[in-house]
């Protein structure tokens, strides 16, 4: 898809496999936000990127990355999404600009819940997947959420159905969460990497990579 649209996309690495993304005690102590603060540089230097259109995404813990990212590189970054992550309770989010967010989550997420509360394993907590993109609404100046919509089911196998609450926002920024209904800890459109009962099922309503492409495209960062 990249090639496709014509973008630069970086697959970074966090340290031992993990991402320091505001919970205390997992992930080490990295300062990752700089190290994403560096990547950007790097390769807006080295790609004549223009900084106007930087977007950050990730699943699980890189979603809950992608929040923090959100949280203190607003000045940096036009747009997030986090898939199957919340914003972790632990975190001081302060965003200094309006940042636009698409969240994805799955209503029967067996690891990240998605009405909020601890993480499997005992691995921190979270706030539930509405406060957690209320909040940047909040923080841009929004109005309400406007009412859910339903969308068609494309997939009738699946076990799972699309639901959308976009809220009403000032100028450019949009802060939207997908609701998929019945799926998992999983990346919607892809793959059951893992058995149904440790992570639950897979949305194929519509494929992850190409509704965030959808949603960041149009964003420049004010």
């Amino acid at each position: 898809m990249a090639a496709r649209e014509q973008f630069v996309v970086a697959y970074p690495d966090g340290i031992g496999r993990g991402w320091n993304d505001g919970r205390s005690g997992v992930n080490g102590d990295a300062d990752d936000v700089a190290f994403i603060a560096g990547l950007i540089d790097e390769l807006a230097a080295e790609h004549a990127i223009d900084r106007s259109r930087v977007y950050v995404t990730g699943a699980s813990n890189g979603g809950m990355m992608s929040y923090r990212v959100g949280c203190e590189l607003s000045d940096r970054v036009a747009a997030i999404a986090p898939v199957i992550a919340n914003l972790p309770t632990e975190l001081p989010c302060a965003p200094q600009k309006p940042l636009s967010v698409l969240a994805i989550n799955g209503t029967a997420d067996p690891l990240v819940p998605y009405n909020g509360g601890q993480i499997a394993r005992n691995r921190g907590e979270v706030l539930s997947a509405a406060l957690s993109t209320q909040f940047f609404a909040q923080r841009a100046g929004c109005n309400a959420a406007e009412p859910t919509v339903e969308e068609p089911d494309v997939d009738g196998n699946d076990d799972s159905r699309t639901f959308v609450t976009r809220y009403d926002c000032p100028g450019p920024v949009q802060v939207s969460l997908i609701t998929l209904g019945g799926a998992g800890h999983t990346w919607p459109g892809g793959v059951q990497y893992l058995p149904h009962f440790v992570v639950g099922g897979v949305s194929h309503d519509f494929d992850g990579a190409e509704r965030i492409w959808e949603f960041f495209e149009p964003h420049t960062r004010n």
